[in-house]
């Protein structure tokens, strides 16, 4: 007789339904200058000397403390004020809905990178859902 099957873990909620949904958001909010998805890691090319040469997604130059690059990055601007020519980041790291809270150094990584834009005046989150994401542009 076969092996009994396992017993697997409960489905893990995926992110990519809440990228999906921030990425909608941010395409059509009217406080949006503009917003990129960024994809976390790096590949490699065989270069003509026959090595294989890095080829980066992003690559930070300058960094208070080590930092990861959140899902989305881009500008702001507040409607209300009488001149809204005064852009400010807004930087969001996306997580499933099961999402509890900072729990290894990649989160933590990511959790400097939105306290810096914090620091500035903008908008730094992590965001389980779009509804999130548009209270913070209130």
């Amino acid at each position: 007789l076969p092996a009994a099957p396992k017993k697997r873990a409960a489905p893990r909620q995926l992110e990519a339904p809440v990228v999906a949904a921030i990425s909608e958001l941010l395409a059509v909010h009217p406080r949006i200058i503009w917003a990129a998805r960024f994809n976390s890691g790096a590949a490699s090319y065989e270069a003509a000397s026959g090595r294989y040469a890095p080829v980066w997604f992003h690559k930070f130059l300058r960094m208070p403390e080590k930092m990861r690059m959140p899902d989305f990055f881009g500008l702001y601007v507040d409607l209300d004020a009488e001149y809204s020519d005064q852009a400010r980041p807004i930087a969001i790291e996306a997580k499933s809905n099961e999402w509890r809270g900072v729990r290894d150094d990649r989160e933590r990584e990511q959790a400097a990178f939105l306290a810096m834009i914090r620091s500035v005046g903008g908008i730094g989150i992590f965001a389980t859902s779009a509804d999130e994401v548009a209270e913070a542009l209130k």
